[in-house]
């Protein structure tokens, strides 16, 4: 998905713009909640946009029980 996005530039009159998409990934398992899956996988987006940017990365689910 992401080399078709920055393959793919979007035109608009005389204009050419490339675009590019950053990912952030997560899993889940059964005790994993919601809230906690959203700020993995934003902290993996925030990682692929430090990291150089237009990357995917992958931040496993950790469910550590305090």
């Amino acid at each position: 998905m992401r080399h078709k996005i920055a393959g793919a530039p979007i035109t608009t009159g005389l204009q050419s713009i490339n675009c590019t998409v950053s990912i952030g990934v997560t899993t889940q398992d059964c005790l994993t909640s919601f809230e906690k899956l959203y700020e993995q996988a934003d902290s993996a987006l925030y990682q692929s946009k430090h990291n150089g940017r237009n990357k995917v990365t992958f931040e496993q689910s950790s469910n550590k029980q305090t």
